[in-house]
């Protein structure tokens, strides 16, 4: 509303000053003026949208990121919307990214690419953070009308665009984690909702292999994580990893920028130690499945081997007796008691 208050703030002399909407709009367009002038000079065919962040995002922005009112920088955001042929986009948004680097002093920092590598949501745009006049920061976002689209709408509109694309996207990525967890009949709800929790809102690095393809992953995931996004059967034959050329556990936190290489062994198995060195659901699934496959395997195994012992005693193994066994050795299923007299701790 024009002339209504949004906030007050005190300038390095302690002089009060208030900034109300109309103070906020007019500076949004002063900029969106002098941007949308060479844009059209250049030829680029576009739209610029500006708006102010509220008070609240920006309260909840700084409590969040645990960030001071002036580390929040984009109180003041335009949006360049752009049309162009689909193998043009990244060529206009860098076009874009110098006209306005022209006019106003960029942040290296805080330029964050999300075109050359999408988000595993299937977010991309260029944001571009300059310093405004009167010394304020504005975040520009640059999108083409493609990008936008998908943006506003979510992946519903991705497979629009997708025709004759050969990669895998991050769209399916992401159904194929969410198909795996379905299809897991060992996962409980509980289970399920907290994993599909944790992947969905977790943060993303970005990391290479060996060839220097680019793999997304959740903020914390290690280079077994890394494993098991590559394929689950090289996840369960990991043996060992480097990052950046030297060996690291494989637990290893990965960040941003490493390059991570698989060592596997044909006679690798995963162990229950495994399940403390991942974080991503993927993995953490991958890895039960093999134990409890394991598990039934030794069971089966154990099975055998108690039904000879006691043939010898001349007694036969039925339900009764495998009851019986079960209440004598304090265990809860006929699973646990075929699983220990296979791995020999039931003599």
């Amino acid at each position: 509303i024009p002339g209504k208050e949004l906030f007050q703030y005190f300038d390095e002399d302690g002089q009060r000053h208030s900034i109300d909407s109309g103070m906020v709009n007019d500076y949004i367009k002063s900029i969106s003026d002098v941007l949308k002038e060479s844009l059209d000079a250049e030829g680029v065919d576009c739209v610029i949208k500006g708006r102010p962040k509220s008070i609240y995002s920006i309260r909840r922005k700084m409590k969040a990121q645990n960030v001071s009112y002036d580390e929040v920088y984009d109180k003041f955001a335009l949006r360049i919307v752009y049309k162009c042929e689909p193998n043009q986009e990244k060529f206009i948004a860098w076009k874009i990214y110098s006209i306005v680097t022209d006019h106003y002093r960029p942040s290296p920092s805080r330029l964050r690419d999300w075109i050359s590598s999408p988000k595993s949501t299937g977010y991309e745009a260029l944001h571009i953070t300059v310093m405004g006049p009167k010394g304020r920061w504005v975040e520009v976002q640059v999108r083409s009308e493609r990008m936008d689209e998908i943006a506003e709408k979510g992946y519903a509109a991705h497979y629009k665009y997708k025709q004759g694309a050969t990669e895998e996207s991050g769209l399916d990525v992401w159904l194929n984690l969410l198909k795996e967890a379905l299809e897991n009949q060992e996962m409980n709800a509980v289970d399920f909702v907290e994993d599909f929790k944790m992947n969905l809102y977790s943060k993303e690095i970005f990391v290479f292999t060996p060839k220097g393809e680019i793999k997304s992953l959740p903020k914390g995931a290690t280079s077994l994580d890394f494993a098991f996004s590559i394929h689950s059967e090289i996840g369960v034959k990991t043996r060992g990893t480097r990052v950046n050329g030297k060996l690291v556990p494989l637990n290893h936190e990965l960040k941003s920028g490493d390059q991570i290489e698989i060592i596997t062994s044909p006679n690798q198995k995963p162990t229950l130690h495994w399940l403390d060195y991942v974080t991503t659901s993927r993995a953490k699934t991958k890895i039960k499945n093999v134990l409890n496959e394991n598990t039934k395997k030794i069971a089966e195994d154990g099975k055998e081997l108690l039904t000879r012992k006691l043939r010898h005693l001349k007694i036969t193994l039925n339900e009764s007796v495998v009851n019986e066994l079960v209440v004598f050795f304090k265990l809860k299923t006929s699973l646990d008691l075929f699983y220990r007299a296979g791995v020999g701790t039931i003599d």
